[in-house]
């Protein structure tokens, strides 16, 4: 299934976050309606090495026009995977995190399932929510603030949003900025640039809330101050930016 702009890519085969993702794909079209590809959704049944497979990364399978039968058979191949004793985990990612209905769905709620709410902008309290309220309690949690458009919370709230993290079980955060259609990171000063003071207060509440965090897509200007200890207030010492998962590293180095 496709849909470039705005829409929904179940890529059937193992997509894995971090740089094994092959884009774009050789079964998208021109054509940005929904598109169904049944002979794909076998591919992690019969890969003999476990995988972090995202499901529909390059658009939205909760999108509208999607037909809620095609979810159900992702849901039961994950299912058949799980009972196969297979090792993958399943990478969720949406902004509609409130059309995530499991009714109906025989296997909803899998250990193996990280599902993710998209969070551009300051609704992140209700969209927190609302992922937490649609998701099985055995699936992980994660937030992708990617790109950043606007100030997500106020700097003196980065504590709100810690509790936040805590309260709903957020385990992973992703950080990231706007590209043009050149793939050309937007500076600061340009409009639709991420600040670096937007991006330290996410990265404040995270911390303080234990989270994995992946920062990727950011303009160098921001870099230099998120790195620097004279401007960095969330810098309590030397950490990565670049952190994923404890889960998807040990499948992500398995050989």
């Amino acid at each position: 299934m496709d849909e470039r702009d705005s829409g929904t890519c179940l890529l059937g085969h193992p997509c894995a976050i971090g740089g094994s993702a092959r884009l774009p794909c050789p079964r998208w079209q021109m054509a940005f309606a929904p598109t169904f590809h049944p002979e794909l959704l076998d591919a992690p049944l019969r890969t003999k090495r476990d995988r972090v497979i995202g499901v529909g990364l390059g658009g939205d399978i909760y999108a509208p026009g999607v037909n809620p039968m095609w979810r159900e058979q992702v849901f039961e191949v994950e299912h058949q995977c799980a009972l196969r004793g297979k090792g993958h985990l399943f990478i969720h990612l949406t902004k509609r995190p409130a059309a995530i209905d499991l009714t109906g769905i025989a296997w909803p709620d899998l250990p193996s399932q990280w599902m993710g709410v998209s969070v551009t902008d300051d609704r992140v309290y209700k969209l927190i929510q609302t992922l937490a309220d649609h998701c099985g309690p055995q699936a992980h949690r994660w937030v992708s603030f990617e790109p950043v458009l606007s100030e997500i919370v106020l700097p003196t709230e980065w504590n709100i949003l810690a509790d936040w993290f805590r309260r709903f079980r957020i385990e992973f955060v992703v950080i990231g900025g706007l590209t043009d259609g050149n793939r050309r990171i937007i500076p600061p000063d340009e409009p639709g640039g991420l600040q670096w003071q937007w991006a330290q207060t996410i990265l404040l509440a995270a911390y303080a809330a234990n989270c994995r965090i992946f920062c990727k897509g950011l303009h160098r200007n921001v870099w230099r101050h998120l790195r620097n200890p004279r401007t960095a207030a969330w810098m309590q010492g030397p950490r990565d930016l670049r952190e994923l998962p404890p889960e998807w590293e040990t499948l992500r180095r398995k050989p």
